[in-house]
């Protein structure tokens, strides 16, 4: 007889999960890690946080998630736990890394989930009532001729400056009812007294029309009915006599159609209340009785559109919408959109609207950082959103006295002084082997202060890669750098793209020294500074090789102004139409300083190339291409200039650039795509260096032996 076999696939449970079977009938486990969070190896180490979650919650699966970073970052106890934030979630506290990795397992600080970055947000939406500003103004009663008519219909006063805040810029009046029928109020006008002609008169330019109830001219009062006038704007001239001369125009109505405006004319010696027209609606009789009696005229100081709320903390940074606002000095300062001012816990703001209905949110600078990683060593930050930075001191994505950490595929973005900070406190934890890697960082909000995008203080073989960074602020008159590297050694700054406006691109300073700068786009497009500074009192070898500088204030700058040494410039392609500075500049005290295989092209009037006489004995040149269109001065050495056609003289004078020329290096693009044409002078005229890629990552040389000037390696024929 035939038998019959079955195979029965029953799932297995397995820590509460229910696993599918197999198509062999087992569980089956990858090894890898799941990033579901509802099993695998790495179950217990990974800990959620969602906005939907709750602090009572385990924390170690996506439906358990927590709720705060707070509680979760109390569970990274050792090497290889993550804190995972779910994508698209914001959080408005600051994560502090408690403990350490390891090289083979971090501790990690990354997303789950589809969408974007989950943000940490050191500032916190304002969610306190907002209030039109109200400050201290001055009224006068009963002003002196107002309720007697001077004209038919009309009422005319002079208010003397002492009998108001003179230092006022807005004005209403307050009007009450004077007949059994009811009294209208037409135009009602504010103006600066004329210096001739009628003593009513205002001065040609100056009257002001006040309106009524958001907007209208025309009110119709009854016997002893009181009214108040809109706020509107008026700049006084306290130089006058007289600052103020008010007219009120009225009518009185024999039915109850409302009138709908009357026309108020300007003579030549100003506004003349004898120049008033007829009213546009016909039907109407005027009896001067009918005029309503003026009460008082108030002022106060501060204009309109400004509003007020509670914030404890000082902010250095507010937005709204996330768009930064503009910091003013004081509250007479405010008047432009989105301008703000903070004292004695209140914020005021400059909108043109009430802000609860205009902007769906508004947040002010809170916390220093979003992440602190302080003392802690191998610790991963991966793809999350970090903003709003409010401190002097610190960055918003903070390193301090740690090793082995990185930070990765990053938006950090809108601080104070420092976004990104990567520094030591401690010499005997020094901060090394730390990555910042493929981060969009940028948004520098301080006035009157040194702010650096990325900064690297005294630190040891760190790595600044792949990221882009930018000042993103139009400011003027101050210094913010996109790159610093402060006492720093054996660090790598590799691939970057640098934007303007900002002052200096990458600068390097005090005590830097065996660091490499490469591989870089600074593009400048209105850079104040310099693409890339040599700074003062540098030691050790500090070089740049490979790099692309456009629009600069000056391309490449060395300051020797305190003794700087061990400078290399190398294969650097500048291109510079501003006019704004040398393409490449030596300055001061310097020390073997080399400068091989460059291309420079200037348009504007300063030189391709310029070194100061207190540095030639420093500076040792050659092989490099120095042009200027239009033809003119491409070169200052050592005080004097020299063009394309007198360079042979330059050379002798200088002994410098033996190998060297003053041609177009024919790029491709001038000014777009630096690339070299077939034809360029710059093909195989180099020194070959020790160097084997370009700025693309082309080999060098090719496809040659020899290696060509400027950033970009010929990859033709």
């Amino acid at each position: 007889m035939r038998r019959l076999c079955f195979l029965v696939l029953l799932p297995v449970m397995c820590w509460g999960q229910i696993i599918p079977p197999s198509p062999l009938g087992m569980a089956v486990f990858s090894g890898k890690r799941d990033t579901t969070g509802k099993h695998g190896w790495n179950y217990g180490k990974d800990h959620y946080v969602a906005p939907w979650g709750n602090d009572s919650w385990s924390g170690n699966r996506t439906d358990s998630a927590k709720l705060t970073i707070s509680s979760a970052q109390a569970l990274l106890t050792g090497a290889g736990h993550r804190m995972l934030l779910r994508s698209g979630g914001t959080w408005r506290e600051t994560a502090t890394i408690p403990n350490s990795g390891t090289a083979a397992n971090p501790i990690t600080v990354t997303s789950y989930g589809s969408g974007n970055r989950p943000i940490i947000d050191a500032g916190d939406s304002i969610s306190s009532a907002w209030s039109a500003v109200s400050t201290t103004g001055n009224s006068i009663t009963h002003p002196a001729g107002a309720n007697n008519p001077n004209a038919p219909y009309c009422f005319r006063t002079l208010i003397p400056p002492d009998s108001v805040n003179a230092s006022g810029t807005q004005v209403r009046v307050i009007v009450i009812g004077n007949s059994v029928t009811k009294s209208n109020i037409g135009g009602t006008f504010i103006g600066q007294q004329a210096s001739s002609g009628d003593v009513y008169d205002m001065q040609a330019g100056t009257p002001v029309r006040i309106t009524w109830h958001g907007g209208s001219s025309i009110d119709l009062l009854n016997l002893s009915q009181q009214d108040t006038s809109d706020w509107v704007n008026f700049t006084f001239d306290t130089s006058k006599t007289n600052i103020w001369s008010v007219f009120v125009r009225s009518a009185h109505t024999r039915n109850t159609t409302n009138v709908t405006g009357w026309n108020m004319y300007y003579d030549s010696g100003g506004a003349d209340s004898n120049n008033i027209g007829t009213p546009d609606v016909s039907g109407y009789s005027l009896f001067g009785a009918c005029i309503p009696l003026l009460i008082r005229i108030e002022t106060r100081a501060n204009p309109a559109n400004q509003y007020q709320t509670t914030v404890t903390t000082q902010p250095n940074i507010v937005t709204f919408n996330d768009t930064v606002g503009n910091p003013v000095a004081s509250t007479a300062a405010l008047a432009s959109d989105k301008d703000w001012y903070w004292s004695s816990n209140v914020l005021y703001i400059y909108s043109t609207s009430a802000p609860t209905t205009r902007f769906s949110k508004i947040e002010a600078a809170d916390r220093a950082n979003a992440i602190l990683i302080s003392g802690k060593d191998f610790v991963a930050v991966n793809n999350i959103e970090m903003k709003n930075g409010n401190s002097a001191a610190i960055g918003l994505m903070a390193i301090r006295n740690s090793q082995g950490s990185s930070i990765t595929n990053c938006s950090i973005h809108d601080s104070w002084k420092y976004i990104v900070s990567v520094d030591s406190t401690s010499t005997s934890n020094k901060t090394k082997n730390i990555t910042v890697t493929s981060n969009s960082i940028y948004g520098l909000w301080a006035k009157g202060i040194y702010s650096i995008a990325c900064y690297l203080g005294n630190v040891d073989t760190c790595t600044v890669s792949s990221n882009t960074v930018y000042r993103g602020n139009t400011y003027t008159g101050y210094t913010s750098d996109c790159i610093t590297l402060y006492g720093a050694r054996n660090c790598i700054v590799d691939g970057n793209t640098i934007l303007g406006p900002s002052y200096d691109g990458i600068y390097m300073e005090r005590g830097a020294q065996w660091n490499i700068v490469r591989y870089n786009k600074v593009l400048g497009a209105g850079l104040l500074g310099n693409g890339i500074t040599f700074g003062e009192l540098l030691t050790g070898k500090n070089t740049a090789y490979y790099n692309l500088v456009t629009d600069a204030g000056c391309g490449i700058y060395v300051n020797g102004s305190t003794t700087t040494d061990s400078i290399g410039i190398y294969n650097n392609t500048v291109y510079d139409s501003t006019g704004s500075g040398a393409g490449i500049h030596v300055n001061g005290t310097v020390t073997h300083c080399r400068i091989f295989n460059n291309a420079v092209y200037v348009t504007g009037s300063d030189a391709s190339i310029q070194v100061d006489a207190t540095a030639v004995s420093g500076v040792t040149m050659d092989n490099n291409d120095w042009f200027h269109s239009p033809a003119g001065v491409s070169i200052y050495w050592n005080g004097s200039g020299y063009s394309a056609a007198t360079f042979a003289t330059y050379q002798s004078a200088s002994g410098q650039d033996a190998h060297g020329f003053s041609s177009d290096p024919l790029f491709v693009q001038t000014g777009y795509n630096f690339a070299l044409q077939s034809g360029s002078p710059c093909k195989n005229t180099g020194t070959t260096l020790t160097y084997t890629l370009d700025i693309l990552g082309n080999i060098v040389p090719y496809p040659t032996t020899a290696v060509d000037i400027g950033a970009y390696e010929y990859q033709g024929p």
